[in-house]
């Protein structure tokens, strides 16, 4: 099974040179599946780190402000949300498996 270290161990030395002048196509195809799988993953983490901002945002929000049981149960219910929607891709993050 290929993965990352062995296919750019091959294709350097500890001078730097290339073991090997030309890549073969399949190294070539494994490394772009490798760059798209981490603009995938890239993409998920960046939903969650949305997702916590705007959960951080909310906390902060109530500590600042004396709210209404109602406001407090409303900004409970968007929290709650917010927590479902991280780990709704969490779990993407995990499957996504390459």
């Amino acid at each position: 099974m290929k993965n990352i270290h062995n296919v750019a161990s091959m294709y350097s030395t500890e001078s730097g040179k290339n073991n090997s002048p030309i890549m073969d196509q399949d190294d070539k195809n494994f490394l772009e599946e490798q760059i798209e799988w981490c603009k995938q993953q890239d993409l998920i983490l960046e939903k969650i780190e949305m997702r916590l901002r705007e959960m951080r945002r909310l906390a902060e929000y109530s500590i600042k402000h004396n709210l209404t049981s109602i406001e407090i149960e409303q900004l409970n219910n968007q929290l709650n949300d917010l927590k479902d929607e991280v780990h709704v891709l969490q779990k993407k993050l995990q499957t996504v498996t390459h």
